[in-house]
């Protein structure tokens, strides 16, 4: 099953730039497998490299944030992130895994323990949410 997932969207990420941001392990395996499919990625361990890549990024796919980065401010960090990146798509791993309130509904949250199958997944759901959200009507 997972062998099917991954032949199926490799060759549709394989020229996305994604921001992965946070110190978990699960993210450095992600980083990993994501570069063995041709995908661009940045790696940022704080807050503060995340933004500044924000800030300088021409055009990110999709972006990965983990709780440690995300702190308690998902929902103003969430949305500084549209505001800077509007047609990325945003994926946040928090320990809960629930929507906080005031953070937008465009924004994938999924438990810190999830497994890369389901982030991949969720990463393809963010990036098509956005792109839905950024184009003109």
């Amino acid at each position: 099953n997972d062998g099917k997932l991954v032949s199926g969207i490799e060759s549709y990420i394989s020229q996305w730039h994604v921001l992965i941001a946070g110190s978990l392990p699960l993210l450095d395996d992600l980083n990993e497998a994501l570069q063995s499919y041709g995908v661009e990625t940045i790696r940022a361990l704080n807050a503060v490299t995340a933004l500044s890549h924000l800030d300088e990024a021409a055009e990110l796919e999709a972006i990965i944030m983990s709780g440690d980065i995300i702190g308690a401010e998902l929902a103003g960090l969430s949305n500084a992130v549209m505001r800077l990146c509007p047609s990325a798509g945003i994926v946040a791993l928090t320990t809960t895994g629930v929507l906080e309130p005031g953070t937008p509904h465009r924004v994938q949250v999924l438990k810190e323990s999830v497994s890369q199958d389901a982030l991949l997944q969720a990463l393809l759901e963010a990036n098509s949410v956005a792109q839905a959200k950024s184009s003109p009507a």
